[in-house]
Formats: structure tokens, sequence, C-alpha cells
């Protein structure tokens, strides 16, 4: 129910500017569609029938940056470094799917990891699935799993991506990768 492009959002000092693109299923906030807006951190929208939560993240314009040059893997002590251990700190307690963009080799999974060692799912397990070793046939056998018999070729059982990454994280890489179709 989400438009591959659906709805922009970018931060300013007056909150976060909400644009629609011209989505099909709409942007709403407390019930009402909307087409452009600012919205304060702590805001709920819904895209589509996905609920998406604006939060608060040190780093953001007059936030404190850490005096840290080390947050779990990662070491660096520049400020663009430090402002990232800020906002990973900040997503610590929470439970929100987050999105890493970055180009091939930039340490999206680096930082994963250590967002995932330093939050409540520590001890459950850190899961990657590179999904460009991902064919368009068995994609949804290898996220979701499959029986023994299930399909040619299927000569035992395959818990899937998602189960074996049960309560802890799935870091799905290079997701961009993957057909549209999927």
């Amino acid at each position: 129910t989400v438009s591959r492009r659906h709805v922009e959002l970018w931060a300013t000092i007056e909150g976060v500017q909400v644009q629609d693109l011209g989505s099909t299923n709409g942007t709403t906030y407390l019930g009402q569609r909307i087409e452009r807006g600012v919205v304060r951190p702590g805001t709920r929208l819904d895209v589509g029938r996905c609920a998406l939560d604006i939060i608060p993240l040190s780093g953001a314009p007059g936030a404190e940056v850490p005096d840290a040059d080390a947050y779990g893997g990662l070491v660096g002590s520049s400020l663009a470094m430090r402002r990232l251990y800020g906002m990973l700190g900040a997503l610590e307690g929470s439970d929100v799917p987050v999105l890493l963009e970055g180009e091939t080799g930039t340490g999206k999974e680096l930082v994963a990891r250590a967002l995932h060692q330093h939050s409540q799912r520590a001890a459950k397990p850190f899961v990657v699935l590179d999904c460009t070793t991902l064919t368009p046939e068995l994609v949804e056998s290898q996220l979701f799993g499959h029986v023994a018999g299930a399909f040619t070729g299927a000569r035992r059982d395959h818990e899937g991506f998602f189960r074996a990454a049960h309560r802890g994280t799935l870091f799905l890489d290079e997701l961009a990768d993957l057909p549209p179709s999927q």
C-alpha cells in the first residue's frame, strides 16, 4: 500500500517537512490526508497502511553531540561519527524498524550490528541476508521458509530468514537489488 515514491521528509528548524508525492493511498496525520505540512518529532504519520513514527534523534539541530570516539564496532571521533553515535544511542531503547541508506561498502552492516549490540535485542540473533544472492523464484521461500518437498528441489526444511532472526535483527543488505515485483 506504499508507493515506490510515496512521501518525502526532511528536517527543518520548525520540525519535519512532509510532502506527499502524489501517492495512491495517501499520507495521513491524525486521520486527515495531508499533501504538505510540518510535523513535530513524536508524530505518527500513516503512509498507505503503514505507520511511520517521527522520532527525535540527537544530531538534530540544537541536539547535544556525544563525546565518544566509538560505538560498538564503529570507531571514529569526527563530528559526523559522533553525531551518528548520538542518533544510534537515541534508537537503542526503541523498537522501530531502521532504514540505513548508503552506497555499497559504506558500513551499513557495521552500523546495523552496532545498533543491535546496544539494543534490547542484543541477546537475540543478528542475521544478515545479502539480497543480491536471492533468485526471484525463491525469494518467498528464503525469507519465510519452506518444508521439504514444497517445490522441486526443496530437499530439506528451511526455516527462513525471518524466523532465524525471530526477536532479533534481520539486516537486509542490498535490498534495492531485489526486483520490484518481489
